[in-house]
């Protein structure tokens, strides 16, 4: 029976959202004056419209004749009507008696196996696998917050159960539901044209890992319920080393050779001869792959140029915000931590978060968490994905480009757009500021730098005085900001084509 209820109460709600979304009036648990006795799942109203929508089982059905009643007497009432809705029972799937939950070890075992398998091109059946250990690792992180699931059931109750019980989010929920279409397409022998073998693999894969990462920091119910997931720190070379340990030759996509032991003996022999344990750990920025600036570096050509400060944006890395006030004391200099955060709408500058938590690949998720925070977000370099090089010289491909690019519902979430990006081309940065203007949006500027040399194209000047943290992040909600070009001669500014 309580799976039957939780099944009624997930469909329910799925519906009260969709009538909500429509413009419906939703009344939940409504009596009804006509039919004393009688509380409706729903009760949605519109422009004279009353409709009793009764969510049922095949089993609870039965338990409820006076549902047949209460359809009698709503037929002959001008504006009322009666929808049932049966929601299919979680089934029980069949399995061997002896069948018991993968153990973390197992879990962590099965997603290496999907990227052995992905390494060596069987891309559905790594697909498979990793699906296999998202799974798992939601039963449990189910487990760990007393929410056990003592029985083998179809995917989408676990889904459903999960969420509604804040292991993960809703926007995760859609995400791991796409999945699961594409997961019962390939085990059934069905093929789906949207199904982009090689990212869906990749994101399914990065997915795993994280739930896997989580199942450890899952907080109990006596726990603090709010306390977010912890997952792998970039700065954290000790597990990166670790991390390192576990690769096999050809791990890139079929390339690349295996660490050596001893290779890694002397890099772990190095790193806790000058960092002990209890020490500091080595600054470099950013943790990213694609940038080679060190920090020293970074803040001397900072100060050099005549700089007040920098913030320290690495790709979906965030910067403990106690090393960061360590590299701003040792060189008397403002240094702000940040976070380029990668998502399925683009990149997003975001500032006052703490960590990388799994559903950040969405941009609402982002957005959520920093509500919740009262930090701030910035588009970053919007032209990507959107412009086409040359575009401006065409004022109706430029502003069907325009139209396209305000599709993406993220420029109603953020405080700013990057208008000037050290590392976009005049035309591309002409594009961003339309973008701001269309939006109504204040514009930041960066250099973007990824070398020592990119420092000092372009800038954000605010109105008053930043000094931490917290003064930038109200000055960004605020919009008491605007970009400025640093070095003209490299950065020319092109007319927008829209002007």
């Amino acid at each position: 029976m309580e799976d039957i209820r939780i099944r009624e109460q997930l469909f329910i709600e799925k519906r009260a959202s969709e009538y909500r979304s429509r413009g419906y009036e939703v009344l939940r648990d409504e009596p009804l004056d006509f039919f004393p006795g009688f509380r409706t799942d729903l009760l949605v109203q519109k422009d004279g419209e009353h409709k009793v929508i009764a969510v049922k089982t095949r089993t609870s059905m039965g338990l409820e004749p006076e549902i047949a009643e209460l359809a009698d007497i709503l037929s002959s009432m001008p504006g009322w009507s009666l929808d049932v809705l049966l929601v299919g029972e979680p089934e029980k799937l069949g399995a061997p008696e002896n069948a018991n939950p993968f153990s973390t070890e197992e879990i962590a075992a099965r997603i290496n196996d999907a990227e052995s398998v992905f390494e060596s091109s069987f891309l559905h059946a790594s697909f498979l696998l990793a699906w296999s250990a998202c799974e798992a690792a939601l039963r449990a992180m189910l487990s760990a917050e007393d929410f056990e699931i003592k029985r083998i059931t179809e995917p989408d109750y676990v889904l459903a159960y999960a969420t509604s019980q804040g292991v993960i989010s809703a926007a995760d929920q859609n995400f791991l539901s796409e999945m699961l279409g594409y997961r019962n397409a390939i085990i059934h022998g069905f093929t789906a044209g949207n199904f982009h073998a090689e990212d869906h693999v990749i994101e399914l894969i990065f997915a795993a890992r994280q739930l896997r990462d989580a199942i450890d920091s899952t907080p109990t119910r006596q726990s603090d319920p709010s306390a977010d997931v912890n997952v792998l720190n970039p700065l954290d070379v000790r597990n990166r080393l670790d991390a390192l340990r576990r690769r096999q030759t050809r791990w890139i996509r079929g390339v690349g050779t295996a660490p050596s032991d001893e290779g890694l003996r002397w890099l772990s022999h190095s790193f806790e001869a000058h960092y002990p344990i209890g020490g500091p750990s080595p600054h470099t920025y950013p943790t990213s792959v694609d940038s080679f600036i060190e920090a020293d570096e970074l803040i001397e050509q900072a100060k050099s140029i005549g700089l007040d400060g920098v913030c320290i944006t690495d790709h979906d890395g965030f910067w403990d915000h106690r090393e960061v006030d360590d590299l701003s004391k040792r060189h008397n200099f403002l240094v702000l931590p940040g976070c380029e955060v990668t998502t399925e709408e683009g990149h997003l500058l975001v500032y006052g978060l703490r960590k990388y938590i799994f559903g950040m690949h969405r941009a609402t998720f982002v957005k959520d968490k920093l509500d919740r925070e009262e930090g701030a977000m910035v588009v970053a370099h919007p032209y990507r994905r959107t412009y086409r090089k040359g575009a401006h010289t065409s004022e109706s491909a430029y502003h069907e480009m325009l139209e396209r690019a305000s599709r993406n519902h993220v420029f109603d979430m953020v405080n700013g757009v990057e208008v000037f990006n050290g590392r976009g081309l005049e035309e591309e940065n002409a594009f961003s500021r339309d973008l701001a203007k269309w939006f109504d949006l204040p514009g930041t500027g960066a250099s973007d730098a990824h070398k020592l040399e990119d420092l000092g194209t372009f800038a954000t000047e605010f109105e008053r005085r930043i000094t931490c943290l917290d003064d930038l992040i109200t000055e960004l909600r605020v919009g008491r900001f605007r970009p400025v070009v640093l070095d003209t001669a490299r950065n020319p500014v092109l007319t927008s084509a829209s002007t």
